[in-house]
């Protein structure tokens, strides 16, 4: 519910009401409310929140359809990507090798799949050592640079990625 809430807010759209139901067999559903219309489903809530907003919009079908991949990525693996299970670290390293030859996730800008990504890995970020860092540059490049757009981050802390962190823990040791 608190990603659905940031996403809204991103982009600027406050006509929504979110409540979750469980359905026949006890399991919990995300349902958002939209000018009176329910909506389930990640990819499905995000795509009517950009329809409500007057600041975002996805250029052509082709964006889409990569905007549609990546909110599918989020929804079926947020809840690895905060683990430190073995599913989690693999799905971080292929996040990471994806982003060796892209500094968004799809096309030339920032994109509201990488603003639900950034949300989505942030807790697996922000919880990494310096070491583990280094070890997913490519994705930290871009965690990095998606951060200190404001309007993305809103009240999360920024994430330190400065090799001078890193020293200064060295010299503090010894």
């Amino acid at each position: 519910m608190d990603l659905i809430s940031k996403i809204a807010k991103y982009l600027n759209v406050n006509d929504y009401a979110i409540k979750m139901i469980s359905n026949k067999d006890g399991d919990e559903i995300l349902k958002v409310s939209i000018n009176g219309k329910e909506y389930a489903g990640l990819a499905s809530i995000i795509f009517r929140l950009i329809e409500g907003s007057k600041q975002h919009s996805l250029s052509d079908l082709q964006q889409q359809c990569l905007v549609y991949q990546w909110l599918e990525f989020a929804s079926c693996n947020g809840s690895q990507l905060n683990t430190n299970s073995p599913q989690g670290k693999s799905l971080l390293r292929e996040l990471n090798t994806y982003l060796e030859n892209y500094s968004y996730l799809v096309g030339y800008c920032i994109t509201i799949a990488d603003v639900v990504v950034y949300h989505v890995v942030y807790d697996a970020i922000l919880s990494m050592h310096p070491p583990e860092k280094e070890t997913h540059l490519n994705l930290c490049r871009w965690f990095d640079h998606i951060q200190f757009d404001e309007e993305v981050r809103q009240t999360n802390k920024i994430v330190n990625f400065s090799s001078n962190y890193v020293l200064s823990r060295i010299s503090m040791q010894n």
